[in-house]
């Protein structure tokens, strides 16, 4: 009966050091994904703080999530994701395809930055419609890619990316980030209707969802044209009119629905940045000459 006993508390000892192990593993596999997938992706810095694993039940916590901004920007990220909850259906993993139940994004610090060239936003973007060089699989590969290499597609039932705080930088000289109230974002079967999507495609879609909804509520922000216009009495309006036409044409995405809103609203902005920066000393006189 004692060896009994002594044989059952090696095995239960040897499971829990197991049990550490693979815990401890998956959260470096899955640190060290995001880190080096991501930056190949996206085209900018990626940083990850740490992971909260609750492998049984298919759910994965993912803290302190940074994604940097596009090179030329000065701000100090684009997103800032103080926690992402993210569930994955068990039975998925399986198959040819990922499926996601809920990846819920809580409490991201937003920055929009405006430059005389364009807007971080836009950058991003545009460096996210590019194809993926045929070369270069692993920009599109899914998280845990089949044997054969082929990468897995994924679908998101619910994509939830909500207490966002929105803090818009102008290039005025001097002036301090403008922070605005940023609405609840959800877009609902993201990759779905092509039988799941690859990761580029899958990043693409959200990211023209949120792009839309912070652009829409920068063109309706009183605060942020307040500041423009206090630049100079004088400001020409055609360019705040642009903004404001960009925006009832492509920011359809305020809580919920996925837009081409982003290019659009940039060109607007930077149509208006051109006129407040023609407004600025030392520019229009090195204009005139």
């Amino acid at each position: 009966m004692k060896k009994l006993k002594w044989i059952v508390g090696i095995f239960v000892l040897v499971l829990a050091v197991a049990a550490v192990a693979l815990w401890l593993w998956l959260d470096a596999i899955i640190k060290t994904t995001v880190e080096t997938v991501g930056p190949r992706v996206l085209g900018v810095p990626v940083t990850l703080g740490h992971v909260r694993l609750a492998p049984l039940r298919g759910r994965v916590i993912l803290k302190d999530l940074e994604i940097g901004n596009p090179e030329g920007f000065r701000a100090a990220h684009l997103f800032k994701l103080a926690e992402m909850d993210v569930d994955l259906d068990m039975s998925s993993l399986f198959g040819r395809t990922l499926r996601f139940s809920t990846i819920h994004v809580i409490g991201p610090d937003v920055i929009y930055e405006q430059s005389l060239k364009g807007n971080n936003f836009s950058k991003l973007l545009d460096g996210l419609e590019q194809p993926a060089q045929p070369d270069d699989k692993p920009t599109d590969a899914a998280p845990a890619d089949k044997p054969d290499g082929k990468p897995r597609k994924i679908i998101i039932d619910h994509f939830l990316f909500d207490e966002a705080r929105l803090r818009v930088q102008t290039p005025v000289p001097g002036a301090p980030p403008i922070s605005l109230p940023l609405p609840g974002i959800e877009l609902f079967d993201v990759g779905k209707d092509k039988g799941g999507a690859g990761l580029r495609d899958i990043l693409r879609q959200i990211f023209r969802g949120i792009s839309g909804a912070v652009t829409g509520v920068i063109s309706g922000s009183s605060e942020l044209l307040g500041q423009g216009l206090s630049v100079s009495s004088d400001l020409a309006t055609e360019g705040v009119r642009a903004l404001g036409d960009a925006a009832g044409a492509g920011a359809k995405t305020v809580e919920g629905a996925a837009t081409e809103g982003a290019r659009a609203i940039g060109e607007g902005v930077d149509r208006a940045v051109s006129g407040l920066g023609r407004m600025l000393p030392g520019r229009r006189e090195s204009e005139e000459k």
